[in-house]
């Protein structure tokens, strides 16, 4: 566990708060991802994105029963087709924890996507 700026540590199976911007790059929104990785030497690790939109083909439903710890407020979807590499300097808080069947099956979805092997 590696601890960012803003004083957090990112674990896998972590949801953290990321800003993300407009595609205008006005401003900036959070949204939340959720941490695959632990963050490498140059403090990048691999997330998935977090929606409350629930039309995502292959989206894993998480609601507050999947969650280990924390609170999101509201039901959502982890986008196993969404996977962004990113800064743990970007973190802003770690609001919750998915359960590891939920982490389980976000990896299951990720490799229905990429064709993992093994």
């Amino acid at each position: 566990m590696k601890q960012t700026t803003s004083g957090t540590t990112l674990r896998v199976g972590s949801i953290a708060l990321i800003p993300f911007p407009f595609s205008d790059l006005s401003r900036s929104k959070l949204r939340p991802v959720l941490i695959l990785t632990p963050p490498d030497q140059q403090g990048d690790f691999v997330a998935l994105a977090i929606t409350s939109q629930g039309y995502h083909p292959g989206a894993v439903l998480l609601e507050a029963a999947g969650l280990q710890s924390g609170s999101l407020p509201s039901q959502s979807w982890i986008r196993t087709d969404k996977v962004f590499t990113l800064n743990r300097s970007l973190v802003t808080a770690e609001p919750a924890v998915v359960s590891p069947k939920h982490l389980q099956l976000a990896l299951s979805g990720v490799c229905l996507h990429i064709g993992c092997a093994g």
